[in-house]
């Protein structure tokens, strides 16, 4: 996801863009889209640990176990700890 001009803020803005929509009809495939996402982004060389380092800081972090708590109301996701595993 790291690209010059790429900054998390313009990263933010198209995944609740993209989300929003997807989450109007389809919710469990708008959860699993960012759960892709964040897994490839993790999967990529050098990135094991990325969501524990800038700009991942805790605020951010928990951007993302929010949303992803809002598209899967029915499942846990609440605790950071979830969110590291």
């Amino acid at each position: 996801w790291s690209r010059v001009g790429w900054s998390w803020s313009g990263w933010w803005k198209v995944v609740e863009r993209l989300l929003n929509q997807a989450q109007k009809n389809f919710p469990e495939a708008a959860f699993n889209m960012l759960k892709e996402t964040l897994v490839r982004m993790q999967e990529q060389k050098g990135c094991k640990h990325m969501f524990l380092k800038p700009p991942f800081d805790d605020l951010r972090r928990q951007m993302l176990i929010e949303k992803l708590s809002s598209l899967a109301p029915e499942m846990d996701v609440s605790t950071e700890a979830k969110a590291k595993e």
